[in-house]
């Protein structure tokens, strides 16, 4: 989904529920990292619930990257997205944008520590780490659930990743 002079994905209505978007590239070449971005957002919901982007195991993964805007965006009236394990890279902008409002304002995760990966984030959500030379997503590391004081720890060898960011997202899993 690329090269188009729009947005390369949007999901709009409120009447629009229970889409997986899986396994796409979008913004990119068939090669799955060069460049062809899509004029505006790589992928917009806006009005939409229970959407799923990605999902848990490696073929799930949508590579949302080099839009000159965002490369997920998530207005005011969307309610409940999961946006799960994805290869979010090199968007002018941002990787995701939530409107205020947008997924029920779902805090993002805070890193606290790092050796093991410590952090706070929403009671019950999964927090995945992802490490990336910019500041957004590009390879996703793991994943755990915040406990239910919104605790959550993760040992991950950080030693093949040096001078690379460390980036954490928190998402409600869809019901």
């Amino acid at each position: 989904i690329s090269g188009n002079l729009g947005f390369g994905l949007e999901i709009r209505d409120v009447d629009t529920q229970d889409i997986s978007v899986v396994g796409n590239r979008i913004g990119v070449q068939g090669d799955g990292f060069s460049p062809l971005p899509n004029g505006g957002i790589g992928v917009s919901v806006d009005g939409a619930s229970k959407i799923t982007l990605g999902g848990m195991g490696p073929e799930a993964q949508n590579t949302v990257a080099h839009h000159l805007s965002t490369g997920v965006y998530l207005a005011e009236t969307t309610d409940q997205v999961a946006i799960l394990r994805n290869s979010i890279f090199g968007n002018g902008i941002k990787g995701i944008h939530l409107v205020p409002g947008a997924n029920n304002d779902i805090a993002a995760p805070v890193i606290t520590g790092f050796d093991p990966i410590t952090g706070t984030a929403p009671p019950g959500a999964l927090v995945h780490l992802y490490v990336d030379d910019g500041n957004q997503g590009r390879d996703y590391l793991t994943s755990a659930t915040a406990d239910g004081s919104g605790d959550f720890e993760i040992v991950v060898d950080m030693s093949p990743h040096l001078g690379r960011k460390l980036t954490a997202i928190a998402t409600d899993l869809v019901e």
